[in-house]
């Protein structure tokens, strides 16, 4: 695409005039900024409201003067047309305006919200602004326009990102400290006090839980080790013997590093509560289990889960025991006492509370007329005569019958204690074996003498056999 020659010359006219009016106008542009910011000031000092149109007034002309410099740049050094050079020097600062309102547009969009990222835009202002600075200084003719020329860009970028970021909130961040200060050394060592701590007994009760957790991970280790690699596995015996010949005299003879690692678990042991015991027992089942949670498969339960489980496991065990005992309770057969005797209801309501006569007709075996008075008769014979022989005289007695009753120190009672259980245990056993039981049964079950049980029987059922 080729320019037309009506406006290269146009643009040709006005380059030569700017060329030969450069200075005035300039210097009337430089005036009239100086006056504006005058104003502006005295303004900011009445209202304090026009720090964004000093700031928007000084990129301008710091931008301006860039242009400037470009285009001195590509009309002199690269002997462009006219309106090539309009272009090139307004390249760099178009860049420039793009990033900068860019950055200026997050800010705005964010609102009363946290603050965006900027710093790259603001980065690529800062490079523009250089490269354009050094790109014009290469045009200047002595050594302060090259300063004037190199230090103007960076000028209105440096106004630029001060306006940006007036505003801003700059993240509070702690500063950094020494992880190791004298304090935490000696506190570590055991020589100091944590000041989060007020309670020296509390300090000492943690360093000794410390100390049984350590000495506990040595043991274990000790022990793992004596288990995998025992002296037989190790080095064989005639091995050893030979190696503690060659062993040099200095050197102290080892001990059994198990043994020792057990005698101070038990030195610390002794000075140990058993609070302190549980807490470094809790402190080594969390270390020496941390493989098999580390590896654990996602569907097995944790040990808190199995804790858990065990607990509710008691818990229902608990009420399961608790259960049964009140279901016994609710619907155990009930008991009666009877005379002293305790036995199911369904038996005691089979015991009458006197007995029947009808029964004792029934289970009668002696009749109840009174014995016979016992008899005995005599048979006397007549006097022998005198004869030459004398024959012996013969006595001719009747048998008598005889009852046989059992000797007591005292009578049967008809009622009270041993009568009642007397004669519970009686019914008891015709209802249960289908016969009148013995003195014996009878004296066993009711807890009374032989003799007892025996006259109880002859007064209430009027049977008493000889041979109880």
């Amino acid at each position: 695409m080729q320019i037309p020659q009506p406006v290269l010359d146009v643009g040709a006219d006005v380059a030569a005039w700017l060329t030969s009016h450069g200075q005035p106008l300039l210097f009337g542009a430089g005036a009239v900024g100086a006056t504006l910011a005058l104003l502006l000031v005295w303004r900011f000092l009445r209202t304090g409201e026009v720090h964004e149109r000093l700031g928007t007034a000084a990129v301008t002309l710091a931008t301006l003067f860039a242009m400037e410099g470009m285009y001195e740049v590509a009309r002199g050094s690269l002997r462009l047309p006219v309106g090539v050079a309009l272009v090139f020097c307004a390249t760099f600062e178009l860049v420039m305006l793009h990033q900068g309102s860019l950055a200026a547009h997050k800010l705005a969009t964010a609102g009363n919200g946290p603050a965006p990222d900027i710093s790259r835009h603001m980065r690529m202002v800062w490079i523009v602004a250089i490269a354009s600075g050094v790109i014009a200084s290469t045009a200047a003719h002595n050594l302060t326009e090259a300063a004037l020329r190199l230090a103007t860009p960076p000028l209105a970028a440096g106004i630029w990102y001060m306006s940006l970021h007036a505003d801003k909130q700059r993240a509070e961040r702690q500063p950094s400290r020494w992880i190791w200060t004298p304090q935490r050394v000696g506190v570590r060592l055991g020589l100091l006090k944590p000041g989060t701590v007020d309670d020296l007994g509390e300090v000492f009760r943690q360093r000794r839980i410390d100390a049984l957790v350590e000495a506990g991970m040595h043991l274990y280790a000790e022990r793992e080790a004596a288990r995998l690699h025992s002296t037989d596995e190790r080095t064989p015996p005639a091995e050893a013997t030979k190696a503690s010949r060659w062993r040099w005299r200095w050197q102290p003879q080892k001990g059994d590093p198990l043994a020792d690692a057990l005698r101070r678990v038990q030195r610390l042991t002794k000075s140990a509560d058993a609070d302190t015991v549980a807490a470094a027992r809790e402190q080594l089942r969390r270390v020496l289990s941390i493989g098999d949670e580390l590896f654990r498969d996602d569907r097995q339960p944790t040990e808190r889960e199995r804790q858990l489980m065990d607990e509710l496991t008691i818990a229902m065990r608990q009420v399961t025991t608790n259960l049964r005992a009140d279901h016994r309770a609710a619907y155990a057969e009930p008991t009666t006492t009877i005379g002293g005797i305790r036995m199911p209801a369904t038996v005691a309501a089979r015991i009458p509370d006197e007995v029947p006569a009808e029964w004792l007709a029934q289970h009668r075996v002696v009749p109840t007329t009174a014995a016979p008075e016992p008899t005995t008769t005599t048979t006397t014979t007549p006097e022998p005569t005198t004869t030459t022989a004398t024959v012996p005289a013969t006595k001719s007695t009747t048998r008598r019958r005889r009852t046989v009753v059992a000797k007591t120190d005292r009578p049967p009672a008809t009622s009270g204690t041993e009568a009642d259980r007397t004669a519970a245990a009686y019914a008891s056993f015709l209802a249960d074996r289908g016969r009148p039981p013995t003195g014996s049964e009878l004296a066993a079950i009711a807890g009374v003498s032989k003799s007892y049980a025996n006259n109880w029987k002859r007064a209430n059922t009027g049977t008493a056999t000889t041979d109880d």
